[in-house]
């Protein structure tokens, strides 16, 4: 179980990086179950969420390997769109910071290759990916959003 207090930053699977700023316990059928209350830094909402939920991560410590994956030589995609997105998908869905970074990478470098261009799906992908990325760089590092996305938005252009 993952052991956090108020005030910590938290990855969520699938919604990103958020800070934890409460807890609550809520009894269904007489079982108490203790929540986290988290609010998302990039999206701007509050969830609730399960203290014992496998969705949720510590935000790295040191987000280099972040930096170091968008760098990287971009690997090639799949041609066939619907292969394409679920590779992408799958990697961003996975919660892992590598993981993302290298959907980014590379769903970037075949958007604007000769043979790619940018989808409405991609594109869709590509930003809520980024997004996570500069949360988590964020949190990690204790900068606002603008500093961090600056920062990803840099080593991206570095590795074209």
């Amino acid at each position: 179980m993952l052991s956090v207090d108020v005030g910590s930053a938290i990855f969520h699977r699938t919604r990103g990086v958020g800070k934890v700023v409460d807890f609550e316990t809520r009894e269904w059928d007489e079982e108490e179950t203790r929540y986290l209350v988290v609010e998302m830094l990039a999206a701007g909402y509050t969830i609730r969420i399960p203290e014992t939920s496998p969705e949720i991560r510590q935000v790295l410590s040191d987000p280099n390997v972040i930096f170091r994956t968008l760098r990287d030589k971009a690997k090639s995609l799949p041609d066939n769109y619907k292969t394409r997105q679920a590779e992408i998908r799958a990697a961003v869905d996975s919660g892992e910071p590598e993981k993302i970074a290298a959907a980014v990478r590379d769903l970037r470098a075949y958007a604007e290759s000769e043979d790619g261009n940018w989808t409405t799906g991609g594109k869709r992908l590509y930003e809520r990916a980024l997004d996570m990325l500069d949360a988590e760089v964020a949190a990690s590092e204790g900068w606002d959003l603008s500093k961090a996305r600056d920062c990803v938005r840099r080593a991206l252009a570095d590795g074209s």
